[in-house]
């Protein structure tokens, strides 16, 4: 399989998406803008999925599988307790979660912080591809800086 498809597959993965994606590719020879283009078009295309499965799940659940209910309705509790962030930067708060390349803040979580925090599914997909753009930029500049060093140092 190529460098680009291995790139682009892992940038769908929940949990990798770009934040491993990027770095792999930059490792294994592909050039930075390649790298971010690569792994930041995977996660971007993963966005909309996201936002419908987790629009779906919770409507199915709600509706054909009654024991998921106390689940969602614990999620959606326990979200409102972290809401403050979103809250109080609106759905920028969203692209901020996901722009800051931290472990746990990918486009699912920012998705299902979406959903908690009963934003329109317009609104996140919208500021949620933002934040997936800003944080291919972010861990590609990270890379290289990184790369850079190991390079000095070596």
């Amino acid at each position: 399989m190529s460098l680009i498809w291995q790139v682009f597959i892992m940038s769908l993965l929940p949990g990798l998406e770009m934040k491993v994606a990027i770095p792999y590719a930059f490792a294994r020879g592909m050039t930075l803008p390649s790298a971010i283009f690569w792994g930041t078009l995977g996660t971007l295309l993963l966005t909309p999925v996201a936002v419908w499965i987790v629009w779906t799940a919770e409507t199915l659940a709600y509706r054909y599988i009654p024991p998921l209910r106390k689940l969602f309705d614990w999620l959606a509790r326990r979200g409102q307790r972290h809401a403050h962030w979103i809250r109080r930067y609106g759905p920028v708060g969203i692209f901020l979660f996901i722009a800051i390349p931290l472990p746990g803040s990918g486009v699912w979580t920012g998705v299902i912080l979406g959903k908690l925090l009963q934003l329109p599914w317009n609104t996140v997909l919208f500021w949620s591809a933002l934040g997936v753009a800003g944080a291919g930029i972010t861990v590609g500049l990270a890379t290289a800086g990184v790369f850079q060093a190991i390079r000095l140092v070596l």
